[in-house]
């Protein structure tokens, strides 16, 4: 179990929890100011770029939050959503394969380059689609390659070399797992507490916990 502290933009309220950071703000708000969506958000938002936290949030809600209507509170939240992020991690990624895709437009506007895109089906039916997936995940190299990879995408019918020249363009980029990962390459099951920001309890139980485990869990083993 890791435990990092997490904002979830998708709620329109606080949780302790997830929003530990932000809390004393939303008590500081008046009653319809907590109601108000757009607050709510600039408040958690403002904590999350203030710290080194996750910030969770739904592609649809992503998408508006970056749309270029309005100014006031939706240019804050969409200069704080493109410009902060250090590192774009995105879940089911082959949601944004189509061109003309909202929510691919947004993920390219998105400034950083360090980018994890994870996907099934990265693409399903055109080559245009795994281009536009790259696009997704490192626009730099799919903006260096686009006039190489329109030329060989054409020509795959006629050109049989041009099919193995686009997968290893793919290869600078994609890192490709097989249903017998998890046998050939990790490790056994293991429990493992990182404490990254321990309670004064979590602290004054860790006290309590001897260098030799062995002993610790047979003085403590319930029968």
């Amino acid at each position: 179990m890791v435990d990092i502290p997490f904002h979830n933009l998708n709620n329109k309220n606080f949780f302790l929890k997830e929003d530990e950071g932000t809390v004393c703000v939303f008590h500081c708000l008046s009653g319809p100011a907590k109601k108000n969506p757009h607050i709510v958000w600039m408040a958690k938002l403002k904590s999350w770029a203030k710290s080194k936290i996750v910030l969770g949030i739904r592609y649809d809600l992503f998408r508006i939050l970056t749309g270029e209507d309005g100014d006031g509170y939706n240019k804050e939240l969409r200069e704080i959503l493109l410009k902060f992020p250090s590192l774009l991690v995105c879940k089911e990624g082959h949601t944004a394969q189509n061109e003309n895709n909202l929510v691919w437009k947004a993920l390219k506007k998105v400034e950083t380059q360090k980018r994890v895109l994870l996907s099934q089906t990265p693409f399903q039916n055109k080559i245009k689609e795994l281009y536009n997936t790259l696009c997704a995940v490192s626009p730099k190299i799919a903006a260096d390659l686009e006039q190489k990879w329109a030329s060989l995408s054409s020509s795959i019918d006629k050109n049989a070399r041009a099919l193995e020249e686009l997968r290893d363009i793919c290869s600078l980029s994609v890192h490709k797992y097989s249903e017998n990962v998890k046998k050939v390459t990790l490790a056994g099951i293991r429990d493992t507490i990182i404490h990254l920001k321990p309670t004064e309890l979590q602290k004054e139980l860790l006290k309590r916990v001897p260098e030799n485990l062995g002993s610790f869990y047979e003085q403590n083993v319930i029968l």
